[in-house]
């Protein structure tokens, strides 16, 4: 055994499938150590009387991964000969292919660095012996511990805290990230190791914190960790979507949703603890340790102390059903967060919730709902006991529920959430507020159940409107907006606005203008909770432009859009041939017509960085005039004069787009994966316009994709009058309206055509 390499160790531990998790780490610990071992002590020169080699950071506390680096600190007393040793020690580790970290200083240097480096410091709080002298270890490690306790570690504590928000701000919450970052994100393992420097410091605060609870959730982290990086083979902190159905086989979790669960349960522990610990040093920082608290009484039973949100002494728990909310409603308004041993208090004290709730406990309820982004850390305060679940029991289905694609940033909870918070932004625009709430959070609650999670939110939503005590009116509206949460988005995107068909099947949905407004505000928090893709200028002004059109349907006016007046384009194009014009974010392109025109056009846009969104098409007397609505990408919006070049160039011949297309797509790499994969699907959407018949595509996302659809109709002798084009993660969701001689395809037509599609893009 002592003659294998250090890579060879690692590999075999690797291959050992009875190993994993923290057992994993120190075992290979101790394994690297015996490997160092044996290389210094045949090191020419090497006196371990004079000398010592220390492990620091995570090696130190010996939570090595399969890729991690190893962190080393060769002490010593005398230089003659150090610099000679520590090359015999350096370059077999680089030899074996692993990273590291080194320095070789003397006692003094080492704490004249420690002291004015917070990192070194850090690192040297978990430093342990591997080789050496034991007294020069001591002299190093307990100066640097006793230092860090006494002076440094107050120092450094700004600095620190300025860093730990940084990290958090940058890696976000690792309890509601679709794929987060186990190391740095809030509530990673980071924050645990800056916990046990912070309690150095300050020895008090181990009692805020649960040692045995941190202890279990650290061992959930490390555990998916090394399984992570046996799995990558490198050293890899983030748990990529795609990767963790195989990530949850390997750490024998029953599928990945009980994996990511588990991660967020850890995460939310982590960062519970990391938030009580800075929240308390305010107060020490202060000098106001063992003083009399700072005390505001705010309403009936709350107070604030200190800055936290306590609950008075005079009040009867057991006998006000509002208080725990507005407990939340005062700790979210007044940004100061609910105190441990009130949350504790409430949950043995709980009392009991009528049914229906009264009026007091319903207004407290949409109170918390409307209080602004302190609404998430109050609600998952409350949920530390699971206290906002019981009035809301179906929560417990979308708590930490990971909606596992590429379209969502956060778990369906924190989603839901970040979506009341952009609808409370919205209430002035709606004369129902607390509808416009409520719906907010209730449009996923179906979500983490079998099925459609719409249509079980239905059911959820009209059990939950009882539950409150909701009038009937009310619970109907709500239902109206869980059934029809996606219906506007949908619609904007994916249909002809300036079909009449398409504005009377949204008025008959929605029934009335009260809905149509909660809808649109509901439409717009839940695109903005969802992420970038989900919302941006585009997609606002195509809803605003269908809620004004609706609008007036609903009020009995006709809706008319007054064509547009194109006739200096088609002249044109009939004396040069090809005509290209940009009007903002519209690319007007008017041609003769011709086999392949529209493919060969979208093939140009494609390849000169656009994205197109939505295409209009029109032909009169020859000449045909394609109308696209775009985004440009990083190179901006390509001059007139080139596009028509690429255009004509491509129509005569001269150049394979195609080909070009192929070569860009080869070498495309998604920017993230969905969970499993994504099969192509062709549906006609029936009595969707009365000109046209509506294909509705669903497929990969994919560079040149609609050039390839645009041939597929050309073959097929189909014209294409509409296009509207969306993408939600890797899925791309494009809606054709086509005719065949100017007329709707017929069924046989219809299913041939969707057929070919499937076929070509499979």
């Amino acid at each position: 055994m002592s003659s294998e390499s250090l890579k060879e160790r690692r590999a075999r531990l690797i291959d050992d499938a009875t190993l994993d998790g923290v057992r994993f780490t120190k075992v290979l610990a101790h394994e690297t150590d015996e490997w160092l071992r044996s290389i210094i002590e045949n090191a020419k020169g090497a006196n371990p009387k004079k000398m010592a080699l220390i492990a620091t950071g995570g090696y130190g506390r010996a939570q090595l991964a399969p890729s991690s680096d190893l962190d080393l600190l060769l002490v010593h007393t005398s230089g003659r000969s150090i610099a000679k040793v520590a090359d015999q020690l350096w370059y077999p580790i680089w030899d074996q292919g692993v990273g590291l970290d080194h320095s070789v200083r003397t006692p003094k240097e080492v704490m004249n660095v420690a002291h004015g480096d917070l990192r070194v410091a850090l690192g040297l709080l978990d430093g342990r012996l591997i080789w050496g002298s034991e007294s020069l270890a001591r002299e190093v490690l307990d100066g640097v511990r006793q230092s860090w306790h006494e002076h440094w570690g107050h120092e450094w504590l700004p600095v620190l805290e300025e860093q730990v928000t940084a990290r958090h701000a940058t890696h976000g919450d690792l309890a509601d990230l679709l794929e987060p970052d186990l190391k740095e994100a809030h509530g990673g393992l980071r924050d645990l190791n800056i916990l046990r420097a912070v309690a150095i410091a300050f020895p008090d605060l181990d009692r805020f914190v649960d040692a045995e609870d941190l202890t279990a959730a650290e061992s959930v982290l490390l555990t998916t960790r090394v399984a992570m990086h046996r799995y990558a083979k490198r050293d890899q902190n983030r748990l990529l979507l795609q990767d963790q159905d195989e990530i949850a086989r390997r750490v024998e979790a029953a599928d990945a949703d009980v994996l990511m669960r588990s991660i967020s349960e850890a995460g939310r522990t982590i960062a519970r603890a990391s938030d009580t610990v800075w929240r308390r040093r305010a107060v020490w920082q202060s000098g106001r340790a063992g003083a009399v608290p700072v005390t505001v009484r705010v309403e009936s039973g709350i107070k604030l102390v200190d800055g936290e949100t306590c609950i008075a002494t005079d009040i009867l728990i057991s006998e006000d059903p509002s208080l725990p909310l507005r407990l939340a409603a005062v700790a979210a308004e007044h940004d100061a967060p609910i105190a441990l041993d009130s949350l504790q208090q409430l949950a043995l004290a709980w009392p009991e919730i009528p049914t229906p709730w009264s009026a007091e406990v319903r207004a407290a309820f949409v109170r918390l709902l409307g209080s602004g982004r302190g609404l998430i850390p109050a609600v998952e305060a409350l949920e530390v006991f699971h206290l906002f679940t019981r009035y809301l029991p179906e929560w417990s289905y979308v708590r930490s529920y990971h909606q596992r694609n590429a379209y969502h940033r956060f778990t369906a909870d924190r989603h839901l959430l970040e979506a009341v918070c952009f609808g409370q932004q919205l209430v002035s625009d709606t004369s129902r507020p607390d509808l416009l709430l409520l719906g907010c959070l209730f449009h996923d609650i179906g979500k983490g159940h079998p099925g459609d999670h719409t249509e079980v939110g239905i059911e959820l939503v009209r059990v939950i409107t009882k539950r409150m005590g909701v009038s009937d009116e009310d619970a109907h509206v709500l239902v109206q907006l869980v059934r029809h949460h996606l219906l506007l988005a949908d619609a904007a995107t994916r249909r002809d606005l300036d079909d009449p068909a398409t504005i009377r099947h949204v008025a008959a949905a929605v029934g009335d203008e009260v809905t149509l407004e909660l809808l649109a505000g509901l439409s717009q928090a839940d695109g903005l909770a969802t992420g970038s893709s989900a919302w941006g200028p585009w997609k606002a002004q195509l809803v605003a432009d269908l809620v004004g059109r609706t609008k007036l349907t609903l009020r009995g006016h006709d809706v008319v859009v007054a064509p547009a007046d194109h006739s200096e384009l088609l002249s044109a194009a009939r004396q040069e041939g090809v005509v290209v014009r940009l009007d903002g974010d519209w690319i007007a392109v008017a041609a003769p017509d011709q086999p392949r025109l529209l493919a060969t056009i979208t093939a140009v846009l494609t390849l000169a960085g656009l994205n197109i969104r939505s295409a209009d098409l029109y032909a009169e007397d020859g000449i045909v005039l394609d109308r696209f609505f775009c985004v440009p990408g990083p190179r901006g919006w390509p001059e007139p004069w080139y596009l028509t070049q690429e255009i004509q160039a491509g129509l005569s011949g001269e150049r394979d787009f195609d080909a070009l297309i192929k070569s860009r797509s080869d070498s495309y790499q998604q920017k993230r994966a969905s969970a499993g994969d994504i099969a192509t699907s062709v549906a006609v959407v029936p009595a969707a316009s009365d000109r046209a018949t509506v294909l509705e595509l669903r497929t990969r996302d994919a560079i040149g994709l609609l050039s390839r659809v645009a041939q597929v109709f050309a073959s097929a002798g189909i014209d294409v009058r509409a296009a509207r084009l969306s993408t939600v993660g890797d899925v791309a969701i494009d809606t054709f309206y086509v005719t065949i001689e100017q007329r709707n395809l017929s069924e046989e037509q219809a299913d041939e055509i969707a057929n070919r599609l499937s076929d070509s893009l499979s």
